[in-house]
């Protein structure tokens, strides 16, 4: 063992069940500059009413009066930004999405809204909320974002209506943002939390998505796979990594998300799919979509929600989950014969993922009887790097480091007038498809464990990333951890 070390020496010598949006309503007397929505019904017997805004009623209850029409639009919105409508009309069915004031069901026709969709374009972070007053039902809960308010099939007319806008994201509030690549329209702009990402009505189909969490703890994560035509299951991918495929005219089948590290939240989402529409909402690696029946999603929405008691879900496990650490070894790492090690995307990941070059000291040894001196960092790298891809384990690198003890005033090296020798050493590994930095990141910041709390120096640390590959395809990043005392 203490030749391996020696070698470093001389290599080192020449080397050198609530929304978590937490919605507050909007008033109606909100300042003139608040962000808010007006609108306006056509009742049977009446006509067109005044308009009303920011969650106040329009139509009538316990008159028995059906709403007819309605004319919806923005107030104080950002440029560029719109609310769409479409109302589900007796004797007609689902007319056609309208927007900002043009007029959605019928007057003079005596023809009762039985339903009604409501959405809102360009405009992240805010969320449209509504509910209607039904015929024999009265108030129905409060619906968002393209959801059905009242109901379609039952002959029910809807006799009034109350809509408010919410601000979803303040920079505070915890939520998430994602995008879709959409056939022939390519990455839409990102929507955020319940909103609709992809198209409804047009057969589109969706070929890729990117989601990212806002304003989450540190540490915390999205993940996410998608079942593609002609893949099946794709790896799980985290923090806006692609997950699906673009320009490959590859619909989309099936999505499954989950959080990591968010302790008292919960993910909830929804896939509207080709001759299915909206289905259920599924929470944490559920299945949303389909597979085995080559059914397009066509849109998707998500929501970050606060879990009733704080309760943790466990997230369904994922399919073809490469994520690897000592507590989860669902994919062992290959021989060593078929591993090596990038050492410039190592670089490049340890100093994007901000890791030092420590210990710091001079540790010495013998060559052909002559004493020679190296760089301990340099030293403990060769061996870390040998523990990465298996030529070593880590009890062996450890005794390593002890054999240069009697070379070394009864320690590995001195810093700092300090005698230093070794407490532990640690590995932990993950694994990625991706090669590109950000998949690199997100498999690394996986590998954070704290393996030891007390009796080292924590100046003195080696922590340090690898970067692997096997030939097939996968990265591996191993993170090996020495620490050291002088006690």
């Amino acid at each position: 063992m203490k030749r391996k070390l020696i070698i470093g020496i001389i290599a080192a010598v020449f080397t050198t069940v609530n929304i978590a949006c937490l919605k507050s309503n909007v008033k109606a007397n909100a300042p003139a500059n608040m962000v808010g929505v007006t609108y306006q019904g056509h009742v049977q017997n009446i006509g067109w009413q005044g308009e009303v805004s920011n969650g106040q009623e329009a139509g009538t209850d316990g008159q028995a009066l059906r709403v007819e029409a309605l004319k919806l639009k923005l107030n104080n919105a950002p440029e560029g930004a719109h609310i769409e409508y479409q109302t589900h009309v007796q004797n007609i069915g689902w007319q056609g999405w309208v927007q900002d004031g043009a007029e959605a069901g019928t007057d003079g026709q005596s023809l009762r809204v039985e339903a009604i969709q409501i959405k809102l374009k360009n405009m992240p972070g805010y969320s449209i909320e509504y509910r209607a007053h039904v015929q024999n039902v009265g108030w129905q809960d409060w619906v968002s974002d393209g959801q059905e308010a009242g109901t379609d099939g039952k002959a029910l007319r809807v006799e009034a209506l109350e809509i408010r806008i919410v601000r979803t994201s303040d920079n505070t509030t915890v939520g998430v943002a994602y995008a879709g690549h959409v056939q022939n329209v390519g990455w839409q702009q990102a929507v955020e939390n319940g909103q609709v990402s992809g198209t409804e009505g047009q057969a589109l189909r969706v070929e890729a998505l990117k989601l990212n969490l806002n304003n989450a703890p540190v540490g915390a994560h999205i993940k996410y796979q998608t079942h593609v035509q002609n893949i099946g299951w794709q790896s799980p991918v985290e923090d806006g990594i692609e997950a699906g495929t673009d320009g490959k005219s590859l619909r989309v089948e099936a999505v499954k998300i989950a959080l990591e590290d968010m302790p008292g939240y919960s993910v909830q989402y929804r896939a509207h799919v080709e001759n299915v529409g909206w289905q259920d909402w599924k929470s944490d690696g559920q299945e949303a979509g389909t597979d085995g029946k080559a059914l397009r999603v066509e849109a998707i929405e998500v929501r970050i929600v606060k879990t009733k008691d704080n309760i943790t879900p466990t997230p369904q496990p994922f399919i073809n989950d490469d994520t690897v650490t000592p507590d989860n070894p669902t994919k062992m790492q290959p021989d060593t014969k078929s591993m090596n090690t990038d050492f410039t995307l190592s670089d490049q990941l340890n100093a994007a993922m901000g890791k030092t070059k420590t210990p710091t000291g001079t540790i010495y040894g013998y060559n052909n009887g002559k004493q020679i001196s190296g760089d301990v960092f340099n030293s403990i790298d060769i061996d870390g790097n040998k523990t990465a891809i298996q030529l070593m384990t880590t009890d062996e690198m450890k005794a390593d480091i002890e054999s240069a003890y009697n070379d070394n005033n009864g320690g590995l090296y001195t810093a700092n007038g300090n005698i230093y020798k070794v407490v532990n050493v640690y590995k932990e590994y993950s694994s990625t498809s991706g090669k590109n930095l950000d998949s690199l990141k997100a498999a690394a910041e996986k590998l954070n464990t704290q393996f030891l709390t007390s009796g080292f120096d924590s100046s003195q640390t080696f922590d340090r990333f690898y970067v692997n590959t096997d030939g097939s395809g996968t990265y591996w990043v191993d993170r090996v951890v020495a620490y050291f005392t002088n006690k």
